[in-house]
């Protein structure tokens, strides 16, 4: 009996020891040095190869406002248009930033920091880039995030780094 005791104890420090202690789930801000905001990264890819349409667009930032029922459907359209799904409903401050077309795979965004300030939230974008070196796919992407700020309705400024 002691030692069955002995055993699971063992057995139990073992498996406590030996996790990953990376318990963040998606959408938590554990892993990043996020000071003051909270944050879910709703989707984040390249357009499918079939978007066609939309390859040729520019960079841009797009912002929408649940407090505004022009915004709530924009917003659907907007993401329908980039995901081929149908638009989550939300509360608060929803961001889609796209890089505009690249000729190969490799490029996506990660979020560096958002900071939020007494009249607005700044949203650094980290632009991950492949090396030279690296093989990627020959296609052309289109590369997008989609961020949720919950219970906020600030002005938004998005810096690309």
């Amino acid at each position: 009996m002691r030692f069955t005791y002995s055993f699971l104890f063992v057995a139990m420090l073992l498996l406590l020891g030996c996790s990953s202690g990376d318990s963040a789930k998606k959408g938590d801000n554990m892993d990043r040095n996020i000071p003051s905001t909270v944050y879910q990264i709703i989707k984040s890819g390249s357009y499918p190869y079939d978007y066609s349409h939309l390859m040729d667009q520019m960079s841009r930032t797009l912002v929408y406002y649940s407090d505004k029922n022009s915004d709530l459907s924009d917003f659907a359209k907007e993401y329908t248009l980039f995901t081929g799904e149908k638009a989550p409903v939300f509360d608060g401050t929803m961001i889609i930033v796209n890089m505009g077309r690249h000729n190969t795979g490799g490029y996506s965004y990660g979020i560096k920091e958002i900071i939020s300030h007494e009249k607005f939230i700044e949203v650094k974008l980290l632009t991950k880039r492949p090396s030279p070196s690296s093989l990627v796919t020959m296609a052309l992407t289109n590369p997008y995030i989609v961020i949720l700020l919950p219970d906020n309705h600030k002005e938004v400024k998005v810096i690309q780094e």
